[in-house]
């Protein structure tokens, strides 16, 4: 690794450069990836490597040099750093390679390192014939699986995904090893994104990385864990600048933009598609079914695995100008739903049948519902005593939903 600071000072570390090719040759997925690993670590101590964040350590470098730049050198000698950062150019240097991290200026970017004002510093890894890196970069057409349970990030993923032209694959936290691998197949999925709390689903994740060809990437979605990119800690480095694809690398109309399972009840899971289209169907499912509004606040309980959490809360209510609540919660528990229906002044509600049994078990008449001026149901019957309850109590119809 070659460090250079805006002054021209230079410090040279050539210790940095194998282990760093061997670092991101471990990002290549598939079988590449895996023997590419196995032969870094025969060579590298994982244990003497410092974990960096790249936009971090051109500022501790840059200090350094501004306090003894004939330092420099010797201070990090034979040291070695793993840098995480977003790469800016690729140039050719004879046979090698020479890449270069994008050091975005202070303040320009989502990552901000209060009182720093130390200037830039460029930092490049030297790269041999034949030496691989993957950086992570979607095309139109790629598949991406979304376990993420109610998380909020699921909205901004998934958004990020359609811009892309990439296929989003939402699927439930319930997933076994065998409902994944056989997913991952059939689906031929690039890259997992997984909630942090389902080590279930994680592990399947790690054995669908050895057993699925097409299994690229996988990352958690908060926190750490070996062999996976963390959402968390690697979303606040990226630029918030995107070039828009054009031409026919621009997702169009027809283009896919949702991919589903079905549940597999009389058989193995079959795969539903959907295009750029679809959002523009469940207009009328939210205008008139249930009535969002602009300006309104708009709640449906729905995991995000299940197609519900697209149709019943995100395009159509968007378009009709709704704001989604969204509560993330493991465990229902209907006097805290009351209380989130208080005090965010919720305005339409839409949940399955048996939230509406529990809701009228509580005291309702300790709760002010005042906001609330429509609610739905679907996915299972709704009893005619819990209907006729919840309109007493609360002076509002529960609209159900067929089909």
């Amino acid at each position: 690794m070659t460090v250079k600071t805006e002054k021209g000072q230079m410090a040279k570390q050539d210790a940095i450069r194998p282990y760093m090719c061997q670092l991101l040759a471990k990002v290549k997925g598939g079988k590449e990836g895996r023997a590419a690993a196995a032969q870094g670590a025969k060579t590298q101590n994982n244990a003497d490597v410092t974990v960096k964040d790249v936009y971090v350590f051109s500022r501790e470098i840059a200090r350094e040099a501004k306090g003894n730049a004939v330092a420099v050198t010797a201070r990090h000698k034979g040291r070695h750093y793993a840098l995480r950062g977003r790469v800016d150019y690729v140039q050719e240097d004879g046979q090698d390679y020479n890449v270069s991290f994008d050091i975005p200026e202070q303040g320009s970017g989502l990552l901000q390192v209060p009182g720093d004002n130390e200037p830039r510093v460029g930092v490049a890894c030297l790269f041999k014939p034949n030496q691989l890196a993957n950086v992570l970069t979607f095309r139109k057409g790629d598949k991406v699986m979304l376990i993420l349970r109610r998380h909020l990030e699921f909205w901004p993923i998934l958004m990020a995904l359609h811009k892309l032209g990439a296929v989003g694959v939402p699927a439930t936290h319930l997933l076994t090893e065998k409902d994944v691998l056989y997913r991952v197949d059939a689906a031929r999925i690039q890259m997992m994104v997984i909630s942090h709390k389902d080590e279930g689903v994680l592990r399947s994740a790690e054995v669908a990385m050895q057993k699925c060809e097409s299994l690229k990437h996988v990352m958690i979605l908060r926190g750490q864990r070996e062999g996976f990119h963390s959402y968390e800690q690697e979303m606040p480095l990226q630029s918030p600048v995107w070039d828009k694809p054009t031409g026919d690398a621009y997702p169009h109309n027809h283009d896919l933009l949702l991919l589903y399972f079905t549940s597999g009840t009389t058989g193995m899971p079959k795969m539903v598609t959907h295009d750029h289209y679809y959002p523009l169907g469940h207009i009328v499912t939210s205008l008139y079914w249930q009535q969002c509004e602009d300006g309104g606040l708009h709640f449906t309980i729905s995991e995000t695995g299940w197609a519900k959490s697209v149709w019943g809360k995100l395009y159509g209510q968007w378009i009709c100008g709704a704001t989604l609540f969204v509560y993330d919660f493991d465990r229902f528990i209907a006097a805290d739903l009351l209380k989130m229906l208080e005090k965010h002044r919720v305005t339409s509600f839409c949940a399955p049948p048996t939230v509406y049994r529990f809701l009228i078990k509580e005291d309702l008449s300790g709760y002010d519902l005042s906001a609330l001026k429509w609610a739905n149901c679907a996915g299972e019957p709704l009893n005619p005593e819990v209907y006729d309850q919840f309109l007493r109590l609360t002076g509002v119809k529960i609209h159900e939903g067929f089909g």
